[in-house]
């Protein structure tokens, strides 16, 4: 049974700040050679819930726009006809957002058509976003790395609710960290189940309405005994809600990408461009040869092998047991040999160790030097996959925020096969015992992003904002000490609850790992320890 990654990929486009200009000279002016009848465009089903709300039809509304304002022979996309009964309708207060997807084969996205309503139901705002503006947007480095991944998960979203699909190639090796299939720049996506709803924002000065959209989304874990079963995951299924911003530019003046359709320089995508394109391409451009010629994310059925698929990542379990298997990292000798006994002899500092993995698969690990701090420099770049450190006995027995922070650095700068990192402590418990612990990052909950965008976080250097983050832990630490029982395992779980980070524990011989799990925010959690299968 072929697994799913489920990936927590918000259906309304986040960010689209930036996407829209009235200036004619930004489209591409295809209306001398219309590749189809427009005449046809607006027909669709009056009795269809899709296309209307509380009695009001937002085709007829377009339709009524466009005698007006002509602006389906200013698109860009000149080819693709609308599936009005997949069409996404955003509620607000004041206003109501639409996310339209376009085809012209009935079996791929063209582009996707963004409009934003009044509460007059009066149009204010279209923008038509192309596969090749897509491309050129999600291959260059100058835009955020959060932008770019935002809007990528609108196409991703739409496809597979107009289609079906749940494996995209072609996605940039800086994007989706830890959630690509491994060893690929392939993407596996399990669906989005959410309602929607919204608020008005209208920023005057900048001529733009945003939508800020609520999306609460179900989604369920994967597992290895077939759909509907439980196995390493402690819970099955699993509700968050996320909030985004949905602006769309109804007056000139931004100066975000505007009127650009040449794609970049990875994938199968084609099309003509109306601009330079990707000046500053990121990391990891990907050539699938089973990529589309006309949408450089999907992939054609034909070449995916038997079943139209192939074998998803190993969760971190898999990724944890290859580093103390003896035959691959056989980190145990060093960690039994080595760092429990600098924890006996040392009452502060820790010591740590690196590893790496070229293509080949050969693993290298590097001694860090003893420090006097709690804290090892941790080496981050593309063939470094994992690290190893102590807690000395007079710190807590469980991670820092700057740990947490270790890890994303290690996912971030590693190259595409090495994605998946992990990021271990070693240290001895209350008790006297010595544990091992590591985190990794999942396919569920909050990216690290979220935080490190955090608008209070503006203006913040990443160093004010993990020792922000770093004495926010310690408080909850120092408030368990307390306790006549303390359990650091359940506090570190509760602080990041609704997250993707995931904590584990190794057993006592260091032979296996087990996920560590509470079912809800509270400081009365129960900690639920699950063996790797």
């Amino acid at each position: 049974m072929r697994k799913k990654m489920i990936l927590r990929l918000s259906f309304l486009i986040v960010s689209l700040t930036l996407l829209w200009s009235c200036r004619n000279e930004d489209f591409l002016q295809s209306d001398k050679n219309p590749l189809r009848n427009n005449q046809n465009f607006f027909k669709h089903t009056k009795n269809n819930n899709s296309n209307a709300r509380a009695g009001v039809d937002y085709v007829d509304i377009l339709e009524a726009y466009n005698k007006e304002k002509d602006f389906l022979v200013q698109m860009p996309d000149q080819q693709g006809m609308p599936i009005w009964e997949k069409m996404k309708i955003v509620d607000a207060k004041d206003a109501t957002g639409l996310i339209i997807p376009l085809s012209f084969n009935s079996e791929e996205l063209s582009s996707l058509l963004f409009v934003i309503l009044d509460s007059k139901n009066e149009v204010k705002g279209t923008n038509n976003i192309t596969n090749t503006r897509l491309e050129a947007i999600v291959y260059n480095a100058d835009y955020s790395k959060s932008l770019r991944e935002k809007l990528m998960n609108n196409f991703i979203t739409m496809d597979y609710e107009v289609f079906g699909n749940t494996l995209f190639g072609n996605i940039p090796g800086d994007l989706y960290i830890g959630h690509k299939i491994e060893d690929s720049d392939r993407l596996a996506y399990g669906g989005n189940r959410g309602d929607y709803t919204g608020t008005l924002v209208q920023d005057e000065n900048s001529k733009m309405m945003v939508i800020d959209a609520t999306t609460c989304t179900t989604v369920y874990h994967c597992t290895h005994h077939g759909e509907g079963s439980c196995d390493h995951c402690s819970v099955c299924e699993t509700t968050t809600c996320t909030t985004n911003s949905i602006p769309i530019f109804i007056d000139e003046g931004t100066d975000f990408p505007t009127g650009n359709d040449t794609p970049g320089t990875g994938g199968g995508g084609t099309g003509t461009g109306t601009g330079e394109g990707p000046t500053n391409p990121g990391p990891g451009q990907p050539k699938d040869p089973c990529a589309s010629a006309s949408a450089f994310y999907r992939l054609n059925t034909g070449c995916l092998g038997t079943g139209g698929g192939i074998d998803l990542p190993p969760n971190p379990c898999r990724k944890l047991k290859d580093l103390l298997d003896p035959t691959k990292a056989n980190l145990k000798p060093l960690i039994t040999g080595g760092m429990y006994s600098y924890i006996n002899n040392s009452s502060i500092g820790e010591t740590g160790i690196y590893l790496q993995k070229d293509s080949a698969g050969n693993i290298t690990t590097e001694i860090a030097p003893f420090t006097d701090k709690k804290e090892v420099p941790v080496k981050s770049s593309a063939l470094y996959y994992s690290a190893v450190h102590t807690h000395p006995n007079n710190a807590y027995p469980m991670f820092s925020w700057t740990d947490i922070y270790n890890l994303y650095q290690l996912e971030e700068n590693a190259t595409y096969f090495n994605h998946g990192a992990t990021f271990l402590l070693v240290c001895e418990d209350a008790n006297g015992v010595k544990q091992t612990y590591a985190i990794a990052f999942e396919n569920l909950g909050t990216m690290m992003e979220d935080i490190l965008n955090n608008p209070k976080y503006a203006g913040c250097s990443i160093d004010e904002i993990r020792e922000d983050m770093d004495k926010k832990l310690k408080i909850a630490y120092d408030e368990e000490i307390d306790k006549d029982n303390p359990n650091y395992e359940r506090v570190f779980l509760q602080f990041n609850f609704g997250t993707n980070i995931g904590l584990y524990k190794a057993n006592s011989d260091l032979t296996n790992w087990s996920k560590l799990s509470i079912n809800e925010d509270s400081d009365t959690a129960i900690v639920n320890s699950v063996n790797c299968n």
